[in-house]
């Protein structure tokens, strides 16, 4: 999943299908943005480096795709592939680039005649949990540990931290809602784990409307 599809409205119909199918849901590893949080499903993240992702995607025999087409890798490895994806995988994209992700998903969703309510699919949902604040020598992992222990509601979260912030997405899922931005610009000066700035509702919901 990628675009829209990482939306509030677009997460919530893939929700409603993984409650019905079991099925994973997985985004890709940068997107310009996604809504995450408490109450809403949690993608996994495709790994970066072909070496993780490709044996990390092995067992799937069927990738739906939304906002987003098949997996390739960053750059051209020596020796390396460029799909991510096993040659025998079906994997068919339900929308276009000039389609609305979210309404794709939601016409599978209703074609599935997948539940919108429920305790199933309440159960897909990530719950609201706070980590406590770490004690001790500091670590990268203790600095995103802190950082979600301090984390605003109605924020963005900008994460630029590259091979530092692997805790604090798993983290993020279960946290207060919030808009996020991984690796939005690449810059050698940057180190900070993430960096939040919070929002009035007003504000964000109006943020969350716009884009593709």
């Amino acid at each position: 999943m990628n675009g829209r599809g990482l939306r509030e409205q677009g997460l919530k119909a893939a929700g409603r299908i993984k409650a019905l199918t079991g099925c994973d849901l997985l985004s890709v590893m940068f997107p310009a943005y996604m809504d995450r949080g408490a109450g809403l499903p949690a993608p996994m993240r495709i790994p970066y480096f072909p070496e993780q992702a490709i044996p990390w995607l092995l067992p799937y025999d069927t990738v739906i795709l939304a906002g987003t087409d098949a997996p390739v890798a960053f750059f051209g490895y020596r020796n390396g592939k460029s799909s991510l994806l096993s040659e025998s995988v079906n994997a068919l994209r339900i929308d276009t680039d000039r389609q609305n992700t979210i309404e794709a998903l939601e016409a599978l969703a209703d074609a599935l005649d997948a539940p919108a309510r429920g305790t199933d699919v309440r159960a897909v949902y990530a719950r609201y949990r706070v980590p406590d604040n770490p004690l001790g020598k500091l670590t990268a992992e203790k600095a995103c540990t802190t950082v979600a222990a301090l984390h605003p509601e109605n924020a963005i979260m900008v994460e630029e931290g590259l091979t530092s912030t692997g805790t604090y997405f798993p983290i993020a899922a279960n946290l207060a809602p919030m808009f996020t931005s991984p690796l939005p610009v690449v810059r050698l000066d940057r180190g900070c784990p993430a960096l939040r700035v919070p929002l009035s509702p007003a504000r964000s919901a109006g943020h969350q409307s716009s884009g593709r």
